[in-house]
């Protein structure tokens, strides 16, 4: 049956114009965003750390803006990148190497006391690191620079970057945007600048490993802990910052905790529904989880063939940026080359930068340097060895691979707890319980556990299942900064309370207050009421007696 001619007519009128009604009002008059000069301040940080941020300013390069980064080392991958500039001083890889160099010796046993007092101790570091920042020449360099020089700066609020906020203060001044990025969970100062609720009833303390099903004890824990860090921050490490700042710089520099309040958007390397806990977060707060994950590039040709030629599989042994090959333990090292032969079928390539080692069986494969993410996307892979760190857990979850974590430090423990607990992705081990026997059972549950091989499956469904990529979001909402400066229409109002109103304090003691008052009231009433019945039954009884002695 044909449609009438004038049906078709007014289908494709109306067609047009919804089509034009998108692209003319529902987009606005945006426009192509024009090439902007971006600043990432991140000079106290880890390698996996630069390898986040040299991989954000990737994909804003390929928009034409131009990304200089001051870091403690160049990304290799972006060195020759255009509209990228890695600026590296000695003072900032040996300020990061000092703080950020694991050995496993020298690491106490992993419990929340231990966790809390390493985590203070990063931050008792911040005047010091700023001191030292402000005496090298690279860093006062950019520092001096103009304040109009850049159009957004992005500023790292790691543990010990306090300094970088020198930067907002420019920012600031010259009326430009400026935000956090971070290549880890959201810090709980950034929350709490951002009006982000921090209720440890729903939040584990970062340095547990806690689930979010947590007992009394477990939930007074993490409150205590969060108003504890947020108090010893604002004010011991703020003040002496600031001093810092003020005799080493400039003596117009305001309170810092007022001054991160002034950040128009924060980047967090998360994504709430695979790597971290669920809660609730304010509009200005993204999430870009997984930025730098990518599918597998083809490997260079000799481990390509070798990685090729192990059809029955191998298993990638590789502990991060963080711990070099000279500070591992050598009884833990006899203790992996003794568990790896016990499985002939399997081979193992391990990280090891640190010459030659003894006792190898003919199934271990050594390396100085390893392709990471092009190993865990290969056919071949069965498993993935790792201390859990952030970018590699998520490089395991979106290659589908399971993992055996060895957590060391800083976020890797809860990392761990949350993929091998909750999860059920994988296995963890404890360096100070570690035995031969541990490794052999934790590497064949990875490679036969089907419990473990299906939440692995789930988990990477999970994490690609978005309307766009970790990186897109990122670079669309840095464009939408750059678009509408600090008329974002983001800011959360809760960005204005004290936390007595936040948290709606005021409105319990109000009507606890009532509740007092009134039963107060009720009392008194109750009593006088009894007074009075009982005052009234007395003068009955009298006049009743005085009738009888009367009569």
């Amino acid at each position: 049956m044909k449609a009438p001619v004038g049906t078709i007519i007014v289908s494709l009128i109306s067609f047009r114009l919804c089509r034009g009604f998108a692209e003319s009002e529902w987009h606005g008059d945006v426009g192509q965003t024009p090439c902007a000069k971006i600043l990432i301040v991140a000079p106290v940080s880890t390698l996996s750390h630069v390898f986040v941020y040299s991989e954000f300013a990737a994909g804003l390069a390929q928009r034409c803006h131009h990304v200089d980064l001051l870091v403690p080392q160049k990304a290799s991958a972006h060195v020759k990148t255009p509209n990228i500039q890695q600026i590296t001083s000695p003072a900032f890889k040996q300020l990061s190497d000092e703080l950020f160099w694991y050995h496993l010796n020298e690491m106490p046993s992993y419990n929340y006391v231990a966790g809390t007092i390493v985590f203070l101790w990063y931050l008792s570091h911040a005047p010091r690191v700023c001191e030292r920042l402000l005496q090298d020449d690279v860093f006062r360099e950019y520092l001096n620079k103009p304040d109009e020089e850049y159009d957004l700066v992005l500023i790292s609020p790691h543990i010990v970057d306090d300094c970088a906020l020198a930067f907002a203060h420019k920012a600031r001044r010259a009326g430009k945007p400026w935000g956090h990025i971070f290549s880890s969970m959201l810090m709980p100062w950034v929350g709490h600048a951002f009006g982000n609720p921090g209720l440890g009833s729903y939040k584990p303390s970062a340095m547990t490993t806690w689930s979010t099903e947590m007992t009394y004890f477990q939930q007074a824990v993490s409150q205590i802990t969060y108003i504890f860090v947020m108090n010893f921050r604002h004010l011991w490490s703020y003040p002496r910052v600031r001093k810092a700042l003020i005799e080493g710089w400039d003596s117009d520099v305001p309170n810092l905790a007022d001054l991160e309040s002034t950040s128009v958007i924060s980047f967090n390397n998360e994504d709430l529904r695979v790597f971290t806990h669920q809660e609730p977060r304010v509009a200005d707060i993204i999430d870009i989880g997984g930025a730098h994950c990518r599918p597998a590039k083809e490997l260079p040709k000799e481990l390509r063939d070798w990685a090729d030629s192990k059809t029955e599989g191998f298993i990638l042994f590789a502990l991060g940026s963080a711990l070099k090959s000279e500070n591992f333990p050598e009884d833990a090292r006899e203790m992996f080359v003794e568990a790896f032969k016990r499985f002939p079928e399997i081979h193992f390539l391990w990280k090891w930068d640190h010459g030659s080692m003894s006792g190898l069986s003919d199934n271990v494969k050594l390396a100085k340097w390893l392709p990471q993410q092009d190993l865990l996307g290969h056919k071949n892979i069965r498993g993935f060895m790792t201390h859990g760190g952030m970018l590699s857990t998520q490089e395991a979850t979106y290659h589908g691979v399971p993992v055996i974590g060895l957590p060391i430090a800083a976020d890797q423990h809860t990392n761990m707890a949350k993929v091998t607990g909750v999860d059920s992705a994988g296995v963890v081990l404890h360096w100070g319980l570690l035995t031969v026997d541990d490794i052999v059972s934790a590497v064949r549950r990875i490679l036969q556990d089907e419990k473990i091989l299906g939440s692995v499956k789930r988990r990477s469904r999970l994490f690609r299942d978005q309307p766009m990529t970790p990186l897109e979001r990122g670079v669309f909402w840095t464009e939408y900064v750059l678009r509408n400066g600090y008329d974002t229409g983001l800011r959360s109002p809760t960005r204005n309370l004290s936390w007595f109103e936040m948290y709606s304090v005021h409105v319990f003691m109000g009507l606890i207050l009532l509740f007092v008052f009134f039963f107060v009231v009720f009392v008194f009433c109750l009593i006088r009421l009894k007074n009075a019945l009982f005052a009234s039954k007395e003068r009955v009884s009298n006049e009743r007696k005085s009738r009888n002695k009367r009569d």
